[in-house]
């Protein structure tokens, strides 16, 4: 059956019932019968509806629900309507349209195998609008008809035309053996088993697996983003899918018995039908996927969980522990603080062990047979040098690396992900940077890589004394050699008050004008008092940029990643950007101490940097999120993607400028 979708030919489809071609191109609001079978095929407003008829036994639960959002789309328009809907829930917004989202697609992809991509489960598009970008015609698949045709709508508005939506059964697939490159299945393995209750979950799983297996070519690759069943959050108390906690660490049937008890969100119209959400352990899922006919597979930890993987890495003690390094002072969580306080002191073997056993989410590729690309979780067993496959083409070595970890952060619409490459001594030695280049017409994005050397250190430690000092001390060193004489007050009040006028139409009350019309009062008069100095601008001085390395017996600091450096800047700008790192320990949360502590990391750093020049440090870190907010405002992006990023570093801004307003830099010892 040929598909026309706003006026261009995009993709093939099979009758689901039969598999036999059906020829007459669909018009919306048309039905096309299979000629051999019989079966009707509806076009529905944009979506290809290939179950019209069938009643489901059951239906699968939306992770984000939602009545009428796709009649508020077709009027108001797609972003619009989840503003509207949503009603300002950040992390809602985030799940439809972060770009971060696709993260884990650079630990599969392949540019030699980007034709189809099939993404089953696909619910309101948001892995399948930008998976777009890179393969030339994408499968959205779902059994929600809302869902769909609020994808429906949002590609008519966007105008993407090699994305096809079709309504049709998860393992059912209206499409032709050995016909795909990729299938991703992001958070529906364990929800499948509600489609049918009647069914046994590990049956209706394996029948999703068998259904991609088939579906794919000769070293075609699946993408499966998943809990782990005995993830450390779980021990804790964590609630899994049934709405309780503790039931993914039961056996099956007693967890099975729990759930009959009451009824949950998950079940149909309330009724209790036990417990259908499956998850496993990474040997579980090997072995499930070797059931259902993969030849390989290999499994990384995700953080903070596989919907927002901005960071993983193989299942290693080497890998993990630069994520330890950041949670043991960023993580909102005592109880997580604690554990990665504790991973710190653990031999890498046991520790790789432990993240093996505990991690909380998996990112897992699988391949259907051995020559594909695919790399296991050990970095020295990637790929050929010449492959195509992005991961296995910069973990690929001689020496090999130990180990790795994939970050995927940015504030743009790209994914802007970078590889550190980390040796024997787990020192990383190497940044690669996945640069992203948007292909013209109907070609998908190539993709590029772009190499930092001579970086060999370790992550900062913001908890160790030592490593903060060093970089206080390195930063002043770098304004010093860059000092070329200093800005007049009229040019640095000038500036503020534009990036205040940028800002306000941001704020949401007029408390919070307030509070910006004070600073830029208290800014002002600073900079007349003390002239700032002119220097060079790293332009994103934070905790991940800095690295520490042992040199002459002593340490010394290797900066990466210098996207933003301008050679004519403010001091304020790389002070800001450290001291908020310090300040905050996770995004959007917590609140500014109004006093800096002498044992606190921001006493350690200013302490350090102070004997360059003294500055109003405590202007220093709203003066930096004013900039950000301005270089986000200009950039080429879409409105949606422009208002999503604003949402997430706009809540940062309030207590920045109270700590700007309130704070006199001066310190007290804590005792």
């Amino acid at each position: 059956m040929t598909i026309q979708r706003h006026g261009q030919h995009v993709a093939d489809l099979r009758c689901p019932a039969c598999w036999h071609p059906i020829q007459p191109v669909l018009a919306n609001g048309d039905a096309s019968v299979c000629a051999h079978c019989g079966t009707r095929i509806v076009n529905s407003e944009g979506v290809i509806d290939c179950i019209p008829e069938q009643t489901l036994p059951g239906h699968i639960p939306g992770r984000i629900e939602l009545l009428q959002i796709s009649s508020d789309a077709a009027q108001e328009g797609w972003f619009a309507a989840i503003i509207k809907n949503f009603q300002g829930a950040l992390h809602k917004i985030a799940y439809i349209s972060d770009p971060v989202r696709l993260g884990w697609l650079f630990h599969c992809y392949d540019e030699n195998a980007n034709d189809v991509c099939v993404c089953l489960g696909s619910d309101w598009g948001a892995q399948a609008f930008p998976l777009t970008r890179f393969y030339k015609t994408v499968y959205s698949v779902d059994t929600d008809m809302e869902r769909l045709r609020f994808q429906s709508i949002r590609a008519g508005a966007e105008e993407v035309h090699n994305l096809q939506i079709l309504r049709a059964l998860p393992y059912h697939l209206p499409l032709a053996n050995k016909s795909v490159d990729l299938v991703v299945l992001s958070g529906l393995l364990e929800w499948i088993g509600h489609l049918d209750p009647a069914r046994p979950p590990r049956e209706m799983q394996l029948a999703l697996l068998t259904e991609a297996k088939r579906v794919l070519k000769p070293g075609g690759q699946l993408y499966l983003g998943i809990e782990n069943r005995l993830g450390a959050q779980y021990f804790l108390g964590a609630k899994d899918h049934s709405g309780r906690p503790f039931t993914s660490l039961m056996p099956r049937g007693l967890a099975d018995w729990q759930a009959r008890r009451t009824s949950h969100s998950g079940s149909k119209n309330g009724e209790n039908t036990g417990y259908h959400t499956y998850t496993y352990s990474s040997w579980g899922y090997n072995n499930l996927l070797r059931r259902a006919g993969f030849a390989r597979s290999a499994i990384y930890w995700a953080w903070p969980s596989y919907s927002y993987p901005r960071m993983s890495g193989p299942l290693d003690g080497r890998s993990i522990r630069y994520m330890t390094e950041k949670l043991v002072f960023q993580a909102a969580g005592r109880p997580v603080r604690l554990l990665a306080k504790l991973a710190l002191h653990i031999p890498h073997r046991l520790l790789g062990l432990l993240i093996r056993l505990l991690a909380p989410h998996f990112l897992i590729v699988a391949a259907t047979d051995t020559s594909s690309a695919v790399t296991s979780g050990d970095a020295s067993t990637s790929g050929d040098a010449g492959t195509p496959n992005i991961q296995a083409r910069i973990v690929n070595r001689t020496p090999p690396p130990q180990s790795f970890v994939r970050l995927t952060m940015g504030i743009n619409a790209q994914v802007k992900t970078t590889f550190l490459l980390m040796n024997q001594a787990n020192e990383i030695y190497k940044a690669v940077r996945v640069v992203e280049a948007p292909g013209e017409g109907d070609t998908p994005s190539r993709l590029h890589t772009e190499e930092t050397e001579g970086i060999l250190g370790r992550p900062l430690r913001p908890h160790a004394q030592g490593d903060i000092t060093a970089a206080g001390k390195w930063l002043a060193d770098y304004h010093k050699r860059t000092r070329n004489g200093a800005w007049t007050p009229d040019l640095l009040i000038d500036e503020i008050g534009a990036l205040a006028e940028s800002a306000d139409p941001l704020l949401k009350d007029e408390g919070y004008r307030a509070l910006l019309t004070a600073y830029t009062v208290r800014y002002a008069q600073a900079v007349r008092d003390h002239p700032l100095p002119r220097t060079s601008e790293h332009g994103d001085y934070t905790l991940p940029n800095v690295l520490m390395a042992h040199e002459n017996g002593g340490n010394a600091l290797r900066v990466i990643d210098w996207e933003f450096n301008q050679v004519l800047g403010n001091p304020l700008m790389d002070v800001g950007s450290f001291m908020l790192s310090l300040l905050r320990r996770q995004m959007n949360q917590g609140d500014f101490p109004t006093q800096i502590t002498e044992r606190t990391p921001p006493a350690w750093f200013l302490d350090a940097y102070q004997n360059f020049v003294v500055l109003p440090f405590q202007l220093a870190p709203a003066y930096y999120l004013l900039r950000v907010l301005e270089r986000v405002r200009q950039q080429p992006v879409s409105p949606a993607i422009r208002h999503l990023i604003l949402a997430q570093w706009t809540p940062l801004l309030r207590p920045a400028l109270g700590f700007g307003i309130h704070t006199d830099g001066s310190r007290r010892k804590r005792h």
